[in-house]
Parts: structure tokens; C-alpha cells; sequence
């Protein structure tokens, strides 16, 4: 008796209740392993397989081959009416299902992708890798367009949920009217919509099936936009003269940068404030080999606290002469500084010395230039001559010549130096400025050329300075105060 009742919990346990399969837990004991049929399940499973970019689903599934595959019909047609992922990037399906033993069927199903780079592109979550779905608000749209200047990214896609004004959802009319309002206000207060973007259009589908919308965002950006990420920020002027000078020795004809609240500007004030920014620049710029007529700024105001300027430099000179000019004074810089740097020094004194002694070796001061300049007709070439070009390459200069030249080698010798615009009693002048630990001290190359001593005119303390009547421009930035 005992024996015939293990037998049938044996057969029991063996066999799916009512169907004559055998139990999942007796497949595994052969085995063979199953999944268990969930209609969400499979929904999920196949999403997954799509957002990773894959086009097929092979499963075993527990259960009779007739029930299994009602099921995957009945799920492929959910997926196909309601689903926004296997809408938006799947395309048909095929489903193959073969009864591979009792209890196990063996099912593929297959997709044909669209839109694979649109997808991948999309943003996720980190946790789970799904696509982000974020509520639509204009601080979101004002950060998806920043993203996009980061890199000047024409188009971008992304998906939102939306709630109106009193927090019930909205129709798809009243959204676009909501982002036409928006985009109104981007124009006024997103500073990198402002300098960077011509225009903006937007598309939206609505797949509310899943109870969001997808927006199609393009931007047609500026002929001289740059992307915002090689943007540099300027919180003082000291940034913004470092962002300038690196953008005119590079070689750009403009330099575009951000101008944060810390700017110490107005509309009223930024005229004159960024002249002596520009100013400053411009004269420090040893490696330029002509020297502008005319400095120009652009500023895009917004209502935020963040504006974007445009500064550029002109020139009398061709681009072609400047391009030769400026091709021989990167050669004589190499030149000239690498003897220098081939040369020990006992000290920083020493080093300022020989380069200062060199710039005085090389130059001799120009009255024709001096005379030009005073009547406003200088010629391109004096312009390259009031380079640091007129030092190191044609002999011939004026104070920003050598006070440019003495920059220029400095910087070659990483030895930290600063050209300096101003006056020297009452007429305009410029000479450089040098620091060697915490003091700053100053060099006067035109002076020391031009019949003044050579001792007195080296390494002069900001005493001496004021009291041979030297006065910087006002608003020229100094690199050290």
C-alpha cells in the first residue's frame, strides 16, 4: 500500500496537473530549462532586445506548443498597437515556435530595425538602460539646446511627458504652443541659443499610447558658430584677457567666449570696459606679427546671467602679408630663443637680462614709424614693424615692437613677462613688466635704445616707475597688480 502511494506522487510530480506535461521541475532534472510564458515578460524582454540593438528573441518556453503560440501572437500584436519602442525602432516581426519535446517550445522571434543611429543616440537611464522620459518643461528645453551647442548638434530627438499649467495632462496642440512660447524665450535668455543658432524648428509625434511624446529638435546654427564647449567662460578680466590672448595667437580671427555675472559690465559700461580688455590682449600678444588698427566686440545681452561676447581684430595689412610676415617671426622666435635657452643663467635676473640685451641687440628705433604713427598714416608694413616682427625679423620698430619682442621671448623662455600700454610723461608708450618671486619689476627696452641708460632702464622697481611719471592706459589689464 505504502509503496503504490509514492508512485503516484511520483507521477505526480513528474507530470503538469491536468495537461500530461511534465513539471518544469522535472525538465530541469533532465536538464532542460524552461522559461515560464508571462505576456508582460516577453513584452519586456523583446524591448530590451531592441533598446540594445538586437533583432531577435530565442526562448524555450514551458507550456503546449498551441498555447505558446497564442500567447506570442497575442503579444506581438500588444507590442505592435501599443508599444512605442517596437513601433518607433522594430519594424514587421516573424515568430517560428517548434515543440522540441513535451513541455518544451522552442520559439524565435525576429524584427527588422529602423532608425539604429537615431536610437543609440537617445538618452537612457542609467539604471535600468531604458530611454529617458522626462517631464517637458522650458528649463528642460533650455538645457537640451546648451547640450546640443556643446557640440553644434543639428538635430536630436527626445521624449517627454506633459502636464499644463494646472497639472492635468495636454493635448499635443497645446504643447507646441507651449514650446513656441519657449523658444520665444530662448532667443532672450539662453546665451548659447543667442550667439550660436540662426534658427530652431521642432517636430512632434504623438505616441500617447505609452503616455508620452517624441520631439524632433533642430538647429540651424551661425556661420561662425563654434562649438560651446571650446567656448571659454570669463568670470573677470583678468579670464577674459587669457581667453583672448590664446585665441589671438592661435590664429583665430574671432574669439568667442561667455561673459558671466562676476563681469563687472552693463550695457552702459562695456564699451570702454572691454576696449582695455581687448587692448590688453592685443599688445600681449608676442607672437601676432602686426599690430591691429582697429579692435571690434559684439555682445549678444540676455536676460540671464550669462551674456556671449565676439571680439575680433583688424588689420591694414593683407591676409597674405600677414600670413608671410607672421610665418617669419614664428621662425626668428625658435631662432632667437632657442640660443637663448642653450645658455645657463645663474638666475631669473640673468635670463631677463640676456633676453633683454638680445631684443636691444637686434633693434633700432624707427622715427619714421614714430612720425607715422603720430600722424595717423601708417602703412601695413609699419604695422607689422610695430610688431614684435620689427624686432626679430626687419631691425626696425617702435615701444610696442620692443615691447612685444621682449613678450615674445619671454614666453619662449617661460619667463613670466607682461607688455604694458600707457604713457611715459604724458606721451604714449609702452614697456614691459616682469615678476621674479612676489616682486614685480618693470623693463623699458625703447628707452634703453634710445640713449637712456641701459642699467637704469632693467629691472626698475614700481617706486622708480611712478616717479618717471609712467601711468598705465586706464582699464589695461595688468597680469599682476
Amino acid at each position: 500500500m505504502k509503496k503504490w502511494i509514492c508512485l503516484a506522487l511520483a507521477a505526480m510530480f513528474l507530470c503538469c496537473a491536468g495537461c500530461g506535461l511534465p513539471s518544469r521541475e522535472a525538465l530541469a532534472e533532465q536538464g532542460v530549462y524552461t522559461e515560464e510564458y508571462s505576456d508582460q515578460g516577453v513584452r519586456d524582454l523583446i524591448e530590451k532586445k531592441i533598446l540594445s540593438g538586437e533583432s531577435e528573441l530565442a526562448e524555450d518556453f514551458y507550456g503546449e506548443l498551441q498555447q505558446v503560440e497564442a500567447s506570442v501572437r497575442k503579444t506581438l500584436r500588444d507590442l505592435s498597437n501599443g508599444s512605442f519602442i517596437f513601433q518607433r525602432f522594430g519594424e514587421g516581426y516573424n515568430a517560428a515556435l517548434e515543440e522540441k519535446q513535451p513541455g518544451v517550445v522552442a520559439t524565435a522571434i525576429s524584427w527588422e530595425l529602423q532608425d539604429e543611429e537615431l536610437l543609440l543616440e537617445m538618452p537612457r537611464n542609467a539604471a535600468d538602460d531604458s530611454l529617458l522620459v522626462t517631464p517637458y518643461s522650458a528649463q528642460a528645453l533650455d538645457q537640451i539646446v546648451r547640450d546640443m551647442a556643446d557640440m553644434l548638434t543639428p538635430t536630436v530627438t527626445r521624449l517627454f511627458t506633459w502636464e499644463g499649467a494646472g497639472g492635468e495632462e495636454q493635448p499635443v496642440e497645446g504643447l507646441s504652443q507651449a514650446i513656441q512660447g519657449d523658444f520665444q524665450m530662448l532667443s532672450e535668455q539662453n546665451c548659447a541659443y543667442v550667439a550660436l543658432v540662426e534658427s530652431g524648428s521642432w517636430e512632434i509625434t504623438d505616441w500617447n499610447r505609452d503616455g508620452f511624446f517624441e520631439m524632433e529638435l533642430t538647429l540651424n546654427y551661425l556661420p561662425t558658430a563654434e562649438p560651446l564647449r571650446e567656448v571659454p567662460v570669463a568670470h573677470d578680466g583678468r579670464e577674459m584677457v587669457e581667453a583672448l590672448l590664446n585665441g589671438f595667437e592661435s590664429g583665430r580671427s574671432s574669439v568667442v567666449m561667455v561673459l558671466m555675472e562676476d563681469m563687472p559690465l552693463t550695457q552702459e559700461n562695456a564699451e570702454e570696459t572691454l576696449f582695455g580688455y581687448i587692448n590688453a590682449a592685443e599688445t600681449n600678444a608676442g607672437t601676432l606679427a602686426c599690430e591691429a588698427t582697429n579692435i571690434w566686440q559684439e555682445i549678444y545681452w540676455t536676460q540671464s546671467n550669462q551674456h556671449i561676447g565676439r571680439f575680433w581684430l583688424e588689420y591694414s595689412a593683407s591676409l597674405q602679408e600677414i600670413e608671410a610676415a607672421q610665418a617669419e617671426l614664428k621662425a626668428a622666435i625658435a631662432e632667437r630663443g632657442d640660443v637663448l635657452l642653450a645658455q645657463e643663467y645663474a638666475d631669473e635676473k640673468a635670463a631677463y637680462r640676456a633676453v633683454y640685451d638680445l631684443v636691444l641687440d637686434l633693434a633700432k628705433y624707427d622715427k619714421e614709424i614714430q612720425s607715422a604713427t603720430l600722424k595717423k598714416k601708417l602703412t601695413p608694413q609699419m604695422c607689422i614693424n610695430r610688431s614684435a616682427y620689427g624686432v626679430l625679423v626687419s631691425g626696425k620698430t617702435v615701444c610696442t615692437g620692443y615691447a612685444r619682442a621682449f613678450k615674445a621671448l619671454c614666453d619662449y623662455m617661460d619667463l613670466p613677462c607682461w607688455a604694458v600700454n600707457g604713457k611715459q610723461d604724458g606721451e604714449g608708450h609702452a614697456w614691459n613688466a616682469v615678476r621674479i618671486g612676489e616682486e614685480v619689476l618693470y623693463v623699458d627696452c625703447t628707452f634703453a635704445d634710445t640713449g637712456g641708460s641701459k642699467k637704469s632702464n632693467f629691472l626698475f622697481t614700481q617706486e622708480q616707475l611712478k616717479k618717471r611719471h609712467y601711468v598705465v592706459d586706464e582699464g589695461f589689464v595688468m597680469k599682476w597688480e
